[in-house]
């Protein structure tokens, strides 16, 4: 947050109070478009084609989030948090006029992986329209990182104090699949549509850890592994396992290019019934006994991406 000049440092970036500015948070980040890919291998067990066993893989890979302010730019500069102990919105002041300068850099990071194993059964087959069942194991990660690290060099009392607090979350999704597939032939066209459902487990894991390093004068660096959000009370790797539904979506346009090759457009949507994010972890609530605290704070995402695929039969 920032503050306009004639802000007391008292008040300076805390929420609530007249003028402050919030430059960045309050809102979800990690939801811009980005490209990725996936691949299928599919053989026939029979020479029908009745019966497919088939292997798959989609990658997200990571995107960032990342913000850096100074005092250059925003002579008032903080981080807020609600003091428990008062019992009121505070701030730790980065930077403030005449008294401190300093810099707060944020890094959100969030990848998404996923494999496969599926067996598909002909269950129905006229007039140009096939219907398999799917069957198989489906897996999913979805990792993100946040770290927040804010530099103050309070050059009236010759301190220099940089804080870090680090928050990451995993989440591991194990599950059978149950699902329909449906293909129709017109002309040089196909077009197909599958829907799957996974049910199974959600294994969550979060690690916290912090530091602040303080430097007075010329003297030697004092660390302790304490940042602004992680103390000892929420500190360390939590896990858990949770019961977790993902729906999945296919649907695409086929045209066939010749004998061996096809491409074609679709549409995916994947969606997770209960998972961590890093920023959710944190407990902006701080005294000096039992807070800020560790719960887990779940919450359910989905993507939805548009596909350019290409396919080859041999």
């Amino acid at each position: 947050t920032t503050s306009p000049v004639p802000t007391p440092i008292g008040q300076a970036g805390e929420l609530g109070q007249p003028g402050t500015q919030i430059l960045f948070g309050g809102e979800r980040v990690g939801d811009d478009a980005r490209s990725g890919f996936g691949l299928d291998f599919e053989r026939a067990l029979d020479p029908c084609g009745t019966r497919t066993f088939g292997v798959g893989a989609i990658v997200l890979p990571e995107s960032s989030a990342n913000f850096f302010a100074d005092t250059n730019t925003y002579p008032i500069l903080a981080v807020p948090f609600f003091n428990a102990g008062l019992a009121q919105e505070d701030a730790s002041v980065v930077g403030f006029p005449g008294s401190r300068t300093g810099f707060v850099d944020i890094r959100d990071r969030q990848s998404v992986y996923g494999a496969d194993l599926y067996l598909k059964r002909l269950i129905y087959a006229e007039c140009g329209t096939e219907v398999r069942l799917v069957t198989g194991y489906r897996f999913f990660q979805l990792n993100n990182q946040l770290n927040l690290t804010q530099f103050a060099d309070a050059f009236l009392v010759a301190t220099q104090i940089t804080q870090v607090d680090n928050f990451e979350t995993e989440n591991q999704f194990h599950g059978g699949t149950l699902g329909l597939e449906m293909n129709r032939q017109v002309d040089c066209w196909t077009f197909n549509a599958l829907a799957r459902l996974h049910l199974g487990n959600m294994n969550q894991r979060v690690d916290i850890n912090g530091s602040t390093t303080t430097v007075v004068g010329a003297g030697a660096p004092n660390v302790v592994n304490q940042g602004l959000f992680a103390w000892p009370t929420n500190s360390g790797l939590h896990e858990r396992n949770r019961f977790a539904t993902v729906p999945e979506l296919e649907l695409s346009a086929t045209r066939r290019l010749n004998s061996c090759w096809e491409a074609s457009l679709g549409y995916t949507f994947i969606y997770w019934s209960d998972v961590v994010y890093a920023g959710d972890q944190i407990d902006r609530r701080i005294n000096a006994a039992n807070l800020p605290a560790f719960n887990f704070n779940s919450t359910s995402d989905w993507v939805s991406g548009l596909n350019i695929t290409l396919t080859g039969t041999y």
